[in-house]
């Protein structure tokens, strides 16, 4: 794919280099580099660098060139910048393990003079690493990040009430709208279980208090009959009222609504599946082209997230659903 193209599938304009289109997630052919200066990258250029720093000051422009590029990768509201930055921060690895070296800065050097350096910095190949936050800048040179660890589908009880694992890469995200949540079964069966201890324990006092009321008002009736005579109809429509405001909205609560946000998820291999976030993502986050490992119940083919993990960025993913 070249640097300014269209999707075949849904025909998107791109303009930039990427293995992937944003919108529908096809996968496209990688475009080719062009080096400058006989293959030589211009790290200088590329990074915005003065040729003549010092060790130490290189060493410090490359921490800070991390810093920033690291927060873009980890924070831009597109795929696009975050890709670029991913890029970028390869090339400062790159950057490091060449120009802090004396030895292998100073045949850098050489060869860039030799071939007239100074001019525009290569394109920056596509990579589909994560990029990995680290403390001190040569830490990445000694290789790729470390592998994630394997994880499986949860078996046993977790399995039986159909959760299950996806990992993918997610290709589309659809608006949010509103929803009901989930029924809370955890809460009401909490609540049924306090209800039931205070009947145990405090149920004797009640019943104590009622039945002395209910002898006190029997008493009143009988001395004072025309005054009572409506008031048993009352007492049991207050009853009534008490006790549907006590089981419909203490006991059960009321229909509320979250916001509800359907994502597309294709596999290693190309199957795709369909998920749900109910509610809002407390932790971490997911857009389109992130390749994540989501977790969550399994209902009707479609996959109500309730946590995961973004591989691209290795931030976990919380749903707080209420």
């Amino acid at each position: 794919m070249t640097a300014v193209g269209r999707c075949p599938r849904c025909g998107l304009r791109i303009r930039i280099s990427t293995t992937f289109c944003p919108a529908c997630g096809l996968e496209l052919a990688a475009p080719a580099a062009a080096p400058t200066a006989a293959g030589v990258v211009d790290y200088y250029a590329a990074l915005d660098l003065p040729t003549g720093l010092t060790c130490e000051q290189l060493r410090v422009a490359l921490r800070e060139a991390y810093r920033v590029w690291s927060r873009r990768a980890n924070n831009s509201p597109s795929v696009e910048q975050r890709h670029e930055a991913e890029r970028k921060l390869l090339l400062i690895d790159d950057a490091e393990a060449t120009l802090l070296d004396p030895a292998r800065r100073r045949a850098y050097d050489e060869a860039l003079n030799g071939h007239g350096g100074g001019g525009s910095a290569a394109p920056l190949p596509v990579v589909r690493r994560p990029v990995v936050p680290r403390q001190e800048p040569a830490a990445a040179r000694g290789g790729d990040a470390p592998a994630e660890p394997p994880r499986v589908d949860p078996g046993g009880l977790r399995a039986f009430f159909g959760r299950r694992v996806l990992r993918g890469t997610i290709v589309q995200a659809e608006a949010p709208f509103t929803g009901h949540p989930d029924f809370d079964w955890v809460g009401v069966l909490l609540r049924l279980v306090v209800l039931t201890l205070a009947l145990i324990f405090v149920g004797p006092v009640v019943l104590g208090v009622v039945i002395g009321l209910l002898v006190v008002w029997l008493m009143f009736s009988f001395v004072f009959p025309s005054a009572t005579s409506h008031s048993a109809g009352c007492i049991g429509g207050l009853v009534n009222q008490m006790l549907g405001f006590f089981f419909t909205r203490k006991l059960f609560g009321p229909r509320r609504e979250v916001q509800v946000r359907d994502y597309r998820l294709r596999d290693g291999a190309g199957e795709e599946h369909q998920l749900r976030v109910k509610g809002e993502i407390a932790r971490g986050n997911m857009t389109v082209g992130d390749e994540v490992e989501v977790e969550g119940v399994d209902r009707g083919g479609m996959l109500i997230v309730r946590r995961g993990r973004n591989l691209r960025t290795r931030a976990e993913i919380v749903v707080r659903a209420r």
